[in-house]
This record gives C-alpha cells, sequence and structure tokens, in this order.
C-alpha cells in the first residue's frame, strides 16, 4: 500500500472535509506560493497533485505507517509498550504526502517556536520515526520530513539533552526546517487583536471577573 493511501484510510477529520466541502473542486490542490516554499524548505518538488491534511491524529499515524508497511495489520493486535498509541487528540497540524515522501509541518501563527514548545511533541516522533523503524521505512524507500512553519524563524533552538535533531527534520546545517507563515493578504499588514481576562482596572488577571480586547 502506498503512503498516501495508507494515511487516507484514517482521514476523517471534520474541520478537513468543512474545509473541502466550502472551498469545493480544486480544494484538494496544494497553493503553487505554499508548493513552491515547501519545495525551497526541504530541496523537493512538490507535485501539483500531492495530497494533504490537517489535524491529523499522531494515533492514526501510527497506523497509517504500519499500514503502509504491511497492509494485513489491520485487525490484528498489535505491541504498544512503546505508547506510541496514546488515545489522544494530539495531532499534525498539516501532512503532505506523495509517491514515497511524507512531510508533517507543525505550524505557530502568533510567534515563533521555543525549545520548550518544540521539545514536547518531538519525543513522540522520534519513538515513531526512529531507529526501531527507520529499517522498515527504508525497506519502502520511504522519506520523511518534519517542518516548523511560522511568521518569524526562531533562532538558537536547541535540545534540552544536547543531542542532535534527528536528521529527518534538520536542513543541512543542522537547524529544524523552517518555512515562512503568511498571516494577511500580500497588500496587508497583519493586526490582530485578542481577548484576556482582566480586572475591573484593566490589570490583566486569570482570576479577574472582567474581560478586555487589546
Amino acid at each position: 500500500m502506498q503512503i498516501v493511501e495508507a494515511l487516507k484510510k484514517f482521514n476523517r477529520k471534520e474541520r478537513y472535509w468543512v474545509i473541502r466541502n466550502a472551498l469545493g473542486p480544486g480544494s484538494d490542490q496544494l497553493g503553487e506560493k505554499f508548493r513552491r516554499d515547501l519545495q525551497q524548505t526541504i530541496g523537493l518538488e512538490i507535485p501539483g497533485d500531492a495530497w494533504w491534511s490537517i489535524d491529523y491524529h499522531i494515533d492514526w499515524l501510527v497506523g497509517a505507517l504500519a499500514l503502509f508497511v504491511d497492509d494485513a495489520v489491520v485487525s490484528k493486535p498489535q505491541d504498544n509498550s512503546k505508547n506510541l498509541v496514546k488515545g489522544n487528540q494530539e495531532d499534525i497540524d498539516l501532512v503532505v504526502a506523495f509517491g514515497n515522501t511524507l512531510i508533517l509541518i507543525e505550524a505557530k501563527g502568533d510567534t515563533s517556536w521555543s525549545n520548550v514548545q518544540l521539545n514536547s511533541k518531538l519525543p513522540r516522533l522520534e519513538a515513531i520515526l526512529g531507529a526501531d523503524f527507520q529499517g522498515l521505512y527504508q525497506q519502502k524507500n520511504l522519506s520523511v520530513y518534519f517542518v516548523l512553519m511560522s511568521p518569524k524563524r526562531s533562532m538558537r533552538l536547541l535540545r534540552p539533552d544536547g543531542l542532535s535533531w534527528p536528521n529527518w527534520m534538520t536542513a543541512k546545517d543542522g537547524t529544524p526546517l523552517w518555512m515562512p507563515m503568511q498571516l494577511a493578504d500580500s497588500n496587508e499588514s497583519p493586526s490582530f487583536f485578542k481577548v484576556t481576562r482582566c480586572q475591573k482596572s484593566g490589570a490583566v488577571s486569570e482570576l479577574g471577573n472582567s474581560w478586555k480586547v487589546i
């Protein structure tokens, strides 16, 4: 089974199908500029018919990869001693796949990435994509990329354990793969409000009985 076919088998997120229904024909294709930006980031041409999905549960990713390796896995109990399947809704913001290529994209829209945010999900992905499974994926010629996306590039991202980032998420210089996110139309300057809880005096406070727009 090809990786795209395996991923599709689990792709039942309502938000994805709402978007596809709302945008109609052609919404199955990624935008040309996005494909150019992604191509520049990973150094690989992204075809116009590349498959995509959003909010793809990591549990689904575990299942899809297992299905990709061996489609006889269906209905057969699998060892979960490494706690790969957690039964929660932790997900990948955007998944792009074509041929034998799988791209996982994590987006952050309000600021750049921090070490804490990046390292919160990394251990689980390393368990799924790490040494124990690399041989299986290599036999199937699967290439995996993990890309960060944000308005500004984060500098000096470091792992708390002092180790290097895994090769499936790093550029040639050893830094995490990153691509830009545009938060407004090309002729607009992004300017957003937010709602926060506060005291009657206006002082921001989680315990306040008031709220304000800032």
